[in-house]
């Protein structure tokens, strides 16, 4: 997101549907202070995540990072 994005969310952050999506995210498991990633060395994702050998770690990890880095 850009700095203009951000200041946009921030300006309206206490109106909906600002407000209800923060608050949504901040309840989600990727915000939580206390996540801990699950790196592993090798990633395998199947068509359909099937197999999924770290694939859904691997996208938690992610969404974790970026959820993270957008509120704090």
């Amino acid at each position: 997101m850009s700095n203009s994005q951000l200041d946009d969310v921030y300006r309206h952050i206490d109106q909906e549907p600002w407000k209800s999506a923060l608050a949504q995210t901040m309840a989600s498991k990727y915000a939580a202070l206390d996540y801990r990633p699950r790196p592993r060395k090798t990633v395998e994702c199947g068509p359909y995540s099937k197999p999924d050998l770290g694939c859904s770690d691997e996208i938690d990890d992610a969404t974790a990072a970026y959820t993270q880095a957008l509120l704090w």
